[in-house]
C-alpha cells in the first residue's frame, strides 16, 4: 500500500508533470516574426537559400534593423551561407546591443559566456543577459538565472536563481536544463527540486534505469575527483513508443478528440501537423506568406490552424495554433510531428530496447556525466551551439578520417550522407562497390535516388566502425550526414540540450543498415 500521504503528493506530480509539459509545448509555438523583406528572408534561410537571406538580411541590418542584425550575426556563427566567424558574429550582436534589443544582448551574453568571438568572462555575460532579463526577454532571465545558481560571473545566490528562472517559467520558456520545479501544493518556486519530488534513487549495480510510476530525480554518481556531486536528473515524463512500419518512433495522442500518432522527430525544426490529416479531420486552414519548411523531397508551404484540443501523451492544450505542411500522409496513424523546437526545452533520453522515451530536468549537473543507465564509461559527443532560429542537433563525427557534420534525426529511418559529401570522400553512384538503395520521400513532393557505397570508417566520439557501407543521395546541402533510427537503435542515449552533449552506449546490431524491422526488444 502507498505510505500516509502518498495520494496528494502523487496527485501534486502528476499535475506537476503535465504542467510541465503543457508548457513545454506552448514553447515550441513559433514566435511573431516581422512582416515583409524580414519574413520573406526568413522562408529563404528555412529552405537553405542563404544567399537570398543573406542579402536581405544585410541590407536591413546596415539599415539598422535590429532584429536583422542579430540573425545576420547568428549566420555568421553558424556558418550558413557565410563563412563561420565568431568575431563578425559579435560585432552584429553588439549593433544590436547598441539600440538596446533584448535578443542582441543575450546572444552578446552567450558569446562572452562560451568564449566564443571574444575571451570568455562570465561577470561581462552576466551584465549583458540582466540588460535583457531587466525586459523580460525570457531567454535571459534564464541564463541569468543558471549564473547565479552556479556562481559563475556573479556571487551564488539561490534565491536568485529561483526568481530569475520562474520568471524565465512564467512566460513559457521551460529550457531543460532548468534545474528547479514548482511546488503546487504551496503555489511557490522552490530551489530544491527534490522538495516538489523527493523520489531519489541510485543508480543500481547493474547499471539499469530505475523503474517508478511517478517522475522524480536520479541522484547521480559523482565522476568528478571530489567523489561528490549533488546531480539530480528530475523525470518530467516517459512516454511509451510505438514503431512505425518505416523505423519511426511515434507515441498516441489526439485532436480534437480524434487518435493521432505523433511522430518524435528531432530532425525536424518545426512542430507541425501534417496536411492530408489536416484536411481529413476538417481543420480550417490559411496560408502564411511565403511561408515554407524544407527538407527530403524539396519543399512545403505552411498553413495555420487553430486546434480546440489537443494532447500528447497524458497532457492536453487547447485553443492552440499550429503549423499545417508537408505533401504526404505518413500513414499509420501518424498526424503530428513534434520537432526540435519541442525537444531543444528539455534532456530526453531514447531507450528503444525498453520501447521509452524519457524527458529530463537536471540539477546542479555542469561537468557531471548524465549516462545514469550505465556503471560503466559512456561515449559523449559535443553539439554544436544552437540557431534558435533553426533549432536542430548537429554533431561533429569523421567519415574516412575527414570531419563531417551530422544531423540528429529520429524522424529518418535510415543514416545518410549527402552526395556532395559523399563525392568529396572519392564515392559517387559510379564508384566501384556502390549499388543502388532505391528512393526516399520526405516533406516535399519529390522523390530522391539513393545509393549504398563502401566507407573505410566513421567515428563519432571515441566510437569508431571499420569498413561499413553508408548510403548517400540527395538530402538537403545544409546537411552533409543523417544519423537516422539506424544509429539509434544500436545505441541508448541522452540528448542532453543543457550541457551541449549527448551521452551514448552501444546496444548492439549494426549501426548502418539499410532495412529490417525496427520492432527490436533487448531482454
Amino acid at each position: 500500500m502507498p505510505p500516509a500521504g502518498s495520494q496528494s503528493k502523487n496527485k501534486c506530480l502528476a499535475a506537476l508533470r503535465t504542467s510541465l509539459v503543457v508548457a513545454l509545448i506552448v514553447a515550441a509555438l513559433p514566435g511573431p516574426t516581422h512582416a515583409g523583406p524580414f519574413q520573406d528572408a526568413t522562408a529563404a534561410y528555412n529552405r537553405g537559400d542563404y544567399a537570398t537571406a543573406l542579402r536581405i538580411r544585410l541590407d536591413l541590418a546596415e539599415k539598422g534593423d535590429a532584429a536583422a542584425q542579430v540573425v545576420l550575426g547568428l549566420m555568421y556563427a553558424r556558418g550558413h551561407g557565410v563563412p563561420h566567424d565568431d568575431a563578425l558574429a559579435v560585432q552584429w550582436y553588439r549593433r544590436a546591443t547598441e539600440q538596446g534589443f533584448a535578443w542582441g544582448q543575450t546572444n552578446l551574453g552567450y558569446m562572452y559566456e562560451s568564449g566564443r568571438g571574444v575571451a570568455k568572462d562570465e561577470a561581462e555575460a552576466a551584465k549583458w543577459y540582466l540588460k535583457a532579463a531587466e525586459q523580460g526577454f525570457p531567454m535571459a532571465q534564464d541564463n541569468l538565472g543558471l549564473l547565479y545558481r552556479d556562481g559563475r560571473g556573479v556571487e551564488k545566490n539561490d534565491a536568485a536563481a529561483a526568481a530569475w528562472l520562474g520568471k524565465a517559467a512564467e512566460q513559457g520558456y521551460v529550457k531543460g536544463r532548468r534545474n528547479f520545479r514548482f511546488d503546487y501544493e504551496s503555489g511557490r518556486v522552490v530551489a530544491d527540486a527534490a522538495e516538489a519530488a523527493p523520489l531519489d534513487q541510485k543508480v543500481g549495480d547493474q547499471g539499469k534505469a530505475p523503474a517508478r510510476s511517478e517522475p522524480g530525480p536520479i541522484a547521480m554518481q559523482a565522476n568528478s575527483a571530489s567523489g561528490t556531486s549533488s546531480c539530480k536528473l528530475v523525470q518530467i515524463d516517459q512516454w511509451l513508443i510505438r514503431f512505425s512500419r518505416n523505423r519511426w518512433l511515434v507515441i498516441e495522442g489526439a485532436i480534437n478528440g480524434h487518435k493521432v500518432g505523433i511522430l518524435l522527430d528531432t530532425g525536424a525544426t518545426r512542430t507541425m501537423i501534417f496536411r492530408p490529416v489536416a484536411e481529413r479531420l476538417g481543420l480550417m486552414m490559411r496560408p502564411l506568406r511565403n511561408s515554407y519548411v524544407s527538407g527530403f523531397g524539396g519543399i512545403s508551404f505552411i498553413e495555420s490552424t487553430q486546434v480546440g484540443e489537443f494532447r500528447i501523451g497524458e497532457s492536453t492544450r487547447r485553443n492552440w495554433h499550429m503549423m499545417v505542411a508537408g505533401e504526404h500522409d505518413p500513414g499509420d496513424g501518424i498526424g503530428v510531428v513534434l520537432g526540435e523546437d519541442f525537444f531543444q526545452n528539455v534532456d530526453v533520453e531514447f531507450d528503444l530496447a525498453n520501447r521509452a522515451v524519457r524527458l529530463f530536468q537536471p540539477r546542479n549537473c555542469n561537468g557531471t556525466s548524465l549516462a545514469y543507465w550505465t556503471t560503466g564509461p559512456a561515449q559523449q559527443v559535443e553539439m554544436e551551439w544552437l540557431d534558435p532560429e533553426r533549432p536542430r542537433i548537429i554533431v561533429p563525427v569523421r567519415v574516412n578520417g575527414h570531419p563531417i557534420e551530422a544531423l540528429f534525426d529520429t524522424g529518418a529511418a535510415n543514416s545518410m550522407l549527402n552526395k556532395i559529401a559523399a563525392a568529396r570522400l572519392g564515392v559517387r553512384p559510379d564508384t566501384p562497390g556502390v549499388v543502388s538503395g532505391g528512393t526516399f520521400v520526405g516533406v516535399g513532393e519529390k522523390s530522391s535516388n539513393v545509393w549504398v557505397g563502401p566507407f573505410e570508417s566513421f567515428e563519432i566520439g571515441n566510437e569508431a566502425i571499420k569498413t561499413t557501407t553508408i548510403p548517400f543521395g540527395d538530402t538537403p546541402t545544409d546537411i552533409q550526414m543523417v544519423l537516422g533510427m539506424d544509429f539509434l537503435l544500436a545505441h541508448r542515449l541522452l540528448v542532453s540540450h543543457s550541457q551541449r552533449k549527448i551521452y551514448f552506449t552501444y546496444s548492439g546490431g549494426p549501426v548502418f543498415q539499410r532495412s529490417g524491422a525496427a520492432q527490436r526488444s533487448k531482454d
